[in-house]
């Protein structure tokens, strides 16, 4: 009788063998792709993921509202984080995107942005006794302290300052950034910025995403000047005779506050996601959900050897061709 041979090792590595085992692979999408049934693209594929900014608060002196948070593959992440890895992909895969919203006005957060497994979180809102927002939803600020930022994506909103305590007179804090904190509230006539944002270059060319809207005042203090939103879309906060403004579409920034019981708080700036791959490859075989720059299938741009999406809105999914 023969004797049976089993091999119980898990098959030897063939280099460049289309049965090569999972380990024998350069990454994890040809593999996949291979055990699939082969004869499709192995994509490896970069992001920037930025969510929506909060809104500014316009009760009880408020601070100036949280960016949204930021995630991405092509430079540090919100809070100086490190750079994340690709994710992979194969023909036929279609992961969710989900570009997050501005936060509406009197505080709301932001919406959170999502690229298959990777989630920003949106920006909290201005608070209350001139507390900023964190950035990347990390919480509420309390009385005067301004909100915590998320790790990963974005950094604290400042603290109130209340320059005659018991009567409270406050100067409001700004918000977070993804680049730094908010700054606190002063006692002189300028309130708090907003944190700066962070710039990346996964458009081809250098934009700052993710600044923190600024705080505002006491509107019995005469000549107050709104703290400046922070670079990278954030919105002014509003001082005597002008209103604050809202966050920048589309660079998650966090809306200013007005002066207490003046005009209406700035609302958030919606978020983006970017992706982006190697040009030798396919263009996406399917969009649903999404606006995405320029329409149809075709890449937002081709440069430094990539095919770049831009997504500004809704949530759907893309298929791999």
């Amino acid at each position: 009788m023969a004797k049976i041979l089993r091999n119980t090792s898990g098959g030897k590595s063939v280099s460049g063998g289309g049965l090569a085992p999972r380990s024998g692979r350069g990454n994890a999408a040809q593999a996949d792709g291979y055990w699939r049934g082969g004869g499709g693209s192995s994509y490896l594929v970069d992001y920037m993921v930025l969510a929506g900014g909060g809104a500014g608060h316009n009760n009880s002196y408020g601070g100036g509202a949280g960016a949204g948070g930021l995630r991405s593959t092509v430079t540090a992440s919100g809070r100086g984080s490190a750079v994340e890895s690709p994710l992979p992909f194969v023909t036929g895969d279609s992961p969710t995107i989900t570009v997050g919203a501005g936060g509406a006005v009197q505080g709301g957060t932001g919406g959170s942005s999502v690229f298959s497994t990777i989630t920003s979180l949106g920006g909290f809102g201005g608070w209350n006794h001139g507390a900023g927002g964190g950035c990347g939803a990390g919480g509420a600020g309390a009385s005067y302290t301004g909100g915590p930022g998320t790790a990963g994506q974005g950094f604290d909103g400042g603290t109130g300052n209340d320059c005659r305590p018991g009567i409270q007179r406050i100067n409001g804090a700004g918000g977070g950034g993804t680049g730094s904190n908010g700054s606190n509230g002063g006692c002189g006539s300028t309130m708090g910025p907003g944190g700066s944002g962070t710039s990346v270059a996964i458009s081809g060319s250098s934009v700052t995403y993710g600044g923190g809207g600024g705080g505002a005042g006491y509107n019995g203090f005469s000549g107050q000047t709104g703290g400046s939103g922070g670079s990278g879309g954030g919105g002014a906060g509003g001082g005597s005779g002008y209103s604050a403004t809202a966050g920048s579409t589309n660079l998650g920034g966090g809306g200013g506050s007005p002066q207490d019981g003046n005009t209406s708080s700035g609302a958030g700036g919606s978020g983006v996601v970017f992706i982006r791959y190697p040009d030798s490859l396919p263009n996406l075989a399917a969009i649903t959900g999404l606006t995405k720059d320029g329409g149809g299938l075709t890449p937002t741009t081709t440069t430094g050897g990539y095919k770049i999406y831009r997504f500004t809105g809704g949530t759907g999914t893309v298929t791999f061709g």
